[in-house]
């Protein structure tokens, strides 16, 4: 599939097109651009997974989220409690889990059929007119564009200290940190969910298989 060119270094291996600019600051992390590879060959198993169904991809539009600043500082749920985070801890935390995160997605969309995504894409899945397949990630936000499935946005939001998720499949969602279960968790509605959970099930959907995402959250 071409895709449209965007404003990255390119290596060129094979039929992919892989680059990847590292990041140069703690809080801000350079543009990358990953090219899926158009390919029916088979391919081998990510993470920990074993299906070996067909894939497609759940993401959402591409758009600036307007999501409310304010939200209930150190609450507990029933499983977490928020932890206080000093601001060093909070940016190593978030940093460390956009690397992971972006690592992931790459390894996704390096071995993603996209032409067979895009074919396999049901009609209500069709969120966006768009046929870009790559990942950016600039100043602590980071885009998973997927075609006509649409972005997943991730970004760190520094004043609350909190991790953002805006999903085509769930929605917006702010999750806060608890050190003692190492775990990104959001409170809503009565409701309590995870970053990993969340990410897990709706990409295991996406890919028609089972993905365990490695976060890389230590401090």
């Amino acid at each position: 599939m071409s895709l449209p060119n965007m404003l990255r270094t390119t290596t060129q291996r094979g039929t992919r097109s892989l680059a990847i600019v590292a990041s140069s600051a703690s809080n801000g992390r350079s543009l990358v651009g990953v090219s899926a590879r158009n390919s029916s060959s088979s391919r081998p198993t990510l993470f920990s997974t074993s299906s070996s169904s067909s894939s497609s991809i759940f993401c959402q539009s591409s758009q600036k989220r307007t999501l409310a600043s304010t939200s209930t500082r150190y609450t507990p749920t029933a499983k977490f409690t928020a932890s206080p985070l000093t601001d060093g801890q909070y940016h190593s935390l978030a940093n460390s889990l956009l690397d992971s995160l972006q690592e992931s997605f790459e390894s996704l969309l390096e071995e993603a059929d996209v032409d067979r995504l895009e074919q396999d894409a049901a009609p209500s899945e069709r969120v966006s007119g768009a046929s870009e397949w790559d990942i950016e990630c600039a100043s602590g936000v980071l885009n998973l564009r997927c075609g006509v499935h649409g972005t997943y946005v991730i970004n760190k939001q520094p004043p609350n200290k909190q991790i953002w998720l805006s999903s085509p499949k769930s929605g917006p969602k702010r999750f806060d940190y608890d050190a003692d279960t190492n775990t990104w968790f959001c409170l809503k509605d009565g409701e309590t969910s995870t970053l990993k959970h969340i990410l897990d099930h709706e990409l295991s959907g996406v890919f028609d298989t089972t993905v365990d995402l490695d976060f890389n959250a230590d401090f």
